[in-house]
């Protein structure tokens, strides 16, 4: 039954052949109104190389972070570093004034600025509360300027968050604006007003924040001395970095990938339209389906970076099975028409399945927890797809029109002689010798066993640049010298109205803040924390003659009501960034390092369970900010692992059972496609190299494209064991024929895999190692192991049969 559905799926290709023969100039003129209507779509196209957006949409730790971002804003503010001998220096403190000013006036979407000229100082006289700058009154005299010095370091609030412990560097902290404003420079009152209610502007594009960025690097360029060193660092200037790297590296994987693929097609083919066509068509598919991107507003990430060169590749393993066979049908003296219907017939549907089974693969993605991988699973099949829908369709067509003309026997075999010839004496060292191949080919797999155990989960954004990249030298300098520029945000519910007014609750804050400070051992460890209890306690200092003894919390409710009451009637919105309007609820801020994410989970969970005991069940806290995304993104990575694997394997083994025809043998052709895998793991267990983000998709993809030369090689086994009879025969005539376009299509593949080794970014070298791997490993395994499993079984099967005769792989 399932040979003659086959048969009948053939003929029907065959069919298709010559309709696209004789409608080529339609099909042609249809596929490129379709390109030109779907490539309208890279107009709305648009980048997304931040690393906190990593969570998909409807993620509660993602949820819980936008509710805090609306109430108090961005915690991934921007930190100007600036290096000196000498920072309380009358000379210093004159150029850092007029840095400051220029970055206020020339530096767009900008919220706030803060630094050593506008630090808040809260001082008492007489009976005044009064809250000023730090350099309110400019220091006129060495006197004046030691006093402001002694002002600062004795000010706790400034101490690693706008200067040093060790006082070699100041800091300028620069808060962008949370919302979109849409193209306007200007005031944000409107946008992140304090309590603000209502429906929420967009938040901030990507366009605008690089505005912003490239207009502080340009006034930091004109700064920049010897004894003036800044050095830029936040989040989103690591995004920005990481964008402009993956776009330049992007187009360099697919230059290469073009070059390196023409010039294989020729080598094997030697002829141009063998370069070209396919070049055409899959250059085509691609830009359609990044036009589909831009029409489903699925963003350019890190992860989707490597989809032009992907369905290049791809799309070119579909195009050489038809090339190859109608060069072939060419070579025999069949028609142009009769050649294109020939190879349709004969390739059409092992091509279909392929394309469906890498699809397969591709969308196990599309349930992972990390959006930029999901994301990928949803578009990536669509390229898959459409790349196999313009390799049967325009392909043809195009063959239909461009001259062909057969090469001359000596010609066309020449460039693939040898390789007929290796691939023939391979597969006679499968059939001949199919135990050995298959016990040298387990013990390979046992030993990889060993090296999968070591294979690491991390996700490290910084440890993506290269070591010496300016934006990882300078985030780890500024995170060196202020013991962190992560933030983990506490944030307390007292559960009432003016609840912290109660001394209490302020006892069991500062005691929160006090418990998270004594986390001191790397690699996470809490530099600072800062919350109301620090604003009280200057308050009540500032109310008692500025006396250092008197940096406590009261005693008293009504004392610290009065208090508050006084700094906001002074003028300052400070409080806007450590409590809301009601006084109900605290944000305690913790400053750490920026490290792997898998540390953060365990620190998180620490945090978590001390918080609980000292706030006890009647305050409510929750734990968010930048280091949450993090540690949260890191807990699914393993999550999206398993899934992804999991969901490959159930969607690619029934359609290799489907194509079979057979179960037992399709379940056994599943084996030579799991190894690539295996010793893909193995060698990330070798090369200490991590599974995170850029890495996580290589299994899917690995199996997914492996399973394909296993159809390819099944498809054509088939025709010749019916031939035959013989299986070693069989494997010998289809390595010989099929071998060739299986070779081919593995070099191609692997070729483009490992231009990713040329770029700038850590997960891309890895995928590409070893992603270009695997595709060489997934040749071997489908000429060396396939062909073994495949004489053992029915050589095994044949012996416990009463007739001797040998069976088909479908029968």
């Amino acid at each position: 039954m399932a040979a003659s559905l086959y048969a009948r799926v053939e003929l029907a290709f065959g069919r298709w052949g010559r309709l696209l023969v004789r409608r080529r100039w339609w099909v042609i003129g249809l596929c490129v109104l379709a390109t030109a209507l779907l490539w309208t779509g890279l107009l709305e196209l648009r980048a997304e190389f931040s690393p906190d957006n990593f969570l998909r949409s409807g993620d509660d730790t993602l949820e819980v972070y936008d509710a805090f971002r609306a109430r108090y804003g961005r915690d991934d503010r921007l930190l100007v570093g600036i290096e000196s001998a000498e920072i309380f220096d009358l000379g210093f403190l004159e150029k850092l004034r007029d840095f400051h000013a220029d970055v206020e006036s020339r530096v767009p979407y900008i919220e706030d600025v803060t630094s050593l000229i506008n630090a808040r100082v809260t001082r008492g006289e007489a009976d005044e509360l009064i809250v000023e700058k730090l350099l309110e009154n400019w220091p006129q005299n060495a006197a004046e300027l030691a006093a402001v010095e002694r002002r600062a370091l004795a000010n706790p609030l400034y101490t690693n968050a706008i200067i040093s412990r060790d006082r070699s560097f100041t800091a300028m902290v620069i808060e962008p604006y949370v919302y979109s404003s849409l193209g306007e420079f200007g005031d944000a009152d409107a946008l992140s007003s304090f309590d603000s209610e209502g429906e929420e502007p967009e938040y901030l594009t990507n366009q605008e924040t690089w505005e912003l960025i490239d207009a502080l690097q340009g006034v930091m360029a004109e700064y920049q001395a010897p004894d003036f060193q800044l050095h830029l660092v936040g989040v989103e200037v690591m995004g920005q970095q990481l964008q402009t790297i993956s776009e330049s590296d992007t187009t360099l994987y697919a230059s290469i990938s073009v070059v390196a693929i023409a010039f294989l097609l020729f080598a094997f083919f030697g002829r141009l339209t063998a370069a070209f066509l396919p070049l055409l068509v899959v250059v085509l598919s691609m830009v359609a389906t990044l036009g589909v991107m831009g029409h489903l507003g699925i963003p350019f990430t890190t992860v989707s970076q490597v989809l032009p060169s992907f369905l290049i590749a791809v799309g070119i393993c579909d195009s050489v099975h038809i090339l190859s066979m109608v060069y072939s049908q060419l070579s025999e003296g069949r028609s142009r028409a009769e050649a294109i219907a020939a190879s349709l017939q004969h390739s059409g549907l092992a091509v279909l399945l392929t394309s469906l089974t890498t699809a397969g693969g591709l969308m196990s993605f599309s349930i992972a927890k990390i959006a930029p991988v999901a994301e990928l699973g949803l578009i990536a099949p669509i390229g898959v797809l459409l790349a196999l829908a313009y390799s049967v369709t325009l392909l043809p067509a195009l063959l239909a029109i461009v001259p062909l003309r057969p090469l001359a026997r000596r010609r066309s075999a020449a460039p693939g002689r040898a390789v007929e010839w290796v691939l023939r004496h391979l597969g006679a060292v499968a059939t001949r010798r199919p135990k050995t191949v298959l016990a040298v080919s387990g013990a390979i797999i046992a030993l990889a066993l060993w090296p999968i155990r070591e294979v690491r989960l991390s996700h490290d954004n910084l440890a993506w640049l290269f070591e010496d990249d300016p934006i990882r030298v300078a985030i780890e300098l500024i995170d060196r010298k202020f013991e962190g520029i992560s933030t983990v945000e506490v944030l307390i519910d007292t559960g009432v109205e003016n609840g912290l007014h109660e001394p209490d609750a302020l006892r069991r804050i500062e005691a929160s803040a006090d418990y998270a400070l004594s986390f001191r051992d790397p690699p996470v460890r809490v530099g600072k924390a800062v919350s109301i209890v620090d604003v009280v306690k200057e308050i009540n200092q500032a109310l008692h003659e500025n006396q250092p003894e008197h940096y406590t919390l009261p005693d008293d409710r009504r004392l610290i009501a009065q208090e508050l009451l006084l700094f906001e009637n002074s003028g300052s919105d400070d409080l806007e960034d450590v409590t809301d309007s009601q006084f109900r609820e605290a944000r305690l801020t913790l400053q750490v390092p920026m490290v792997d994410g898998q540390h953060y989970v365990q620190f998180l969970t620490e945090l978590r369970q001390g918080l609980r005991e000292i706030l006890e069940e009647d305050i409510g806290f929750e734990i968010t900010g930048g280091v949450a995304l993090g540690s949260r993104t890191f807990a699914v990575l393993l999550d999206s692992l398993a899934r992804s694997y999991l969901v490959a394997l159930l969607v690619i083994t029934p359609m290799m059972v489907f194509l079979i025809g057979n179960f037992r043998i399709g379940l056994l052709c599943m084996i030579p496609n799991l190894i690539p895998v295996c010793l893909v793991l193995a060698m990330m267990g070798w090369l200490d190299i991590p599974m995170n983000i850029s890495t996580l998709i290589i299994g899917s993809i690995v199996i997914g494209l492996a399973v394909d030369d296993t159809i390819h090689f099944m498809h054509k086994f088939n025709r010749y064991l019916e031939d035959t009879r013989d299986p070693r025969l069989a494997v010998e005539r289809t390595l010989a024929t099929t071998g060739k376009a299986m070779l081919i299509t593995s070099l191609v593949l692997s070729t483009s895999f490992f231009s990713y080794t040329l770029g700038h970014f850590y997960g891309m070298v890895h995928f590409g190692i070893l992603a270009g791997s695997a595709a060489l490993i997934a040749l071997l395994a489908d000429i060396l192991v396939a062909p073994a499993l495949l004489i053992w079984f029915l050589e095994r099967k044949t012996t416990g049969q009463t007739s001797t005769r040998p069976q088909t792989a479908t029968s």
